[in-house]
């Protein structure tokens, strides 16, 4: 995520994991945001980010901290990695939702395991 048009590229990448993470969820199921040095928290994600709403909770891409956003039953879910600088998306459906808007604004996979 290094370079020229970074914070664009931040704000995209936030804008394609806040639609995809509500895709895979359904009016009234929570989400966890967690990063490990600060406080986590749960939310719906039909009810934050936008006009007259919460701000969506954190952010996708780590700043120096591990970020997650993790169903509670683990079935899917995010992982940012702050010195890797990589993005592990998981679960059954996630991938396949955010897969070609991520590899368009990132790039090929580092890692892929299906």
């Amino acid at each position: 995520m290094e370079g020229q048009g970074r914070e664009e590229r931040l704000d995209q990448l936030g804008r394609i994991a806040e639609r995809a993470l509500r895709a895979v969820t359904g009016p009234g199921d929570t989400l966890y945001w967690l990063d490990w040095q600060h406080i986590g928290y749960a939310f719906e994600p039909h009810r934050v980010g936008g006009p007259g709403r919460p701000k969506w909770p954190g952010s996708v891409y780590p700043d120096g901290d591990y970020h997650l956003y993790l169903d509670p039953g683990l079935r899917f879910g995010t992982f940012g990695h702050p010195w890797e600088h990589t993005l592990c998306v998981f679960g059954a459906s996630l991938p396949a939702v955010v897969e070609a808007e991520l590899t368009g604004l990132l790039g090929d996979p580092v890692r892929r395991r299906d």
